[in-house]
């Protein structure tokens, strides 16, 4: 499949390469596996999600289990100062914190519902019946 044919992470995650891998400080997981798992702990479908996490690996993760089921994602760089974030969800239009951070850290969103981003993932039907 070349990238011209992918329409979406999930069909690019399908079509990746044996041995190809997404790699963290201390932490991997084979692309192909991440079809199979989520780091989602709730309902993201049609959701306009706040994405603030501590690392990339974790925003990676996140964005590959959002593709397809969120409407939106306004990705949160982890040095964004806590007191820009209730300002960027008013303008996004943002319902829900999609985090792997406690509730502490984001003053001022206690209004949005959190959902966490956690690792290591789990079978993504144990994740959906958990939402």
């Amino acid at each position: 499949m070349s990238l011209r044919e992918v329409r979406s992470l999930r069909e690019a995650l399908g079509a990746a390469a044996p041995g190809r891998m997404l790699h963290g400080l201390g932490r991997s997981i084979a692309l192909a596996d991440i079809l199979d798992v989520t780091c989602l702990g709730g309902a993201i479908a049609g959701r306009r999600v706040l994405l603030a996490t501590g690392d990339q690996f974790m925003a990676a993760m996140a964005l590959m289990a959002l593709d397809g089921l969120a409407e939106a994602v306004v990705l949160c760089p982890p040095d964004l100062p806590a007191e820009h974030l209730p300002v960027i969800a008013e303008r996004a239009g943002a319902d829900c914190l999609l985090t792997d951070r406690p509730r502490s850290a984001f003053p001022g969103l206690d209004a949005l519902p959190l959902v966490d981003c956690a690792w290591p993932p789990v079978p993504a039907a144990t994740r959906s019946r958990r939402a």
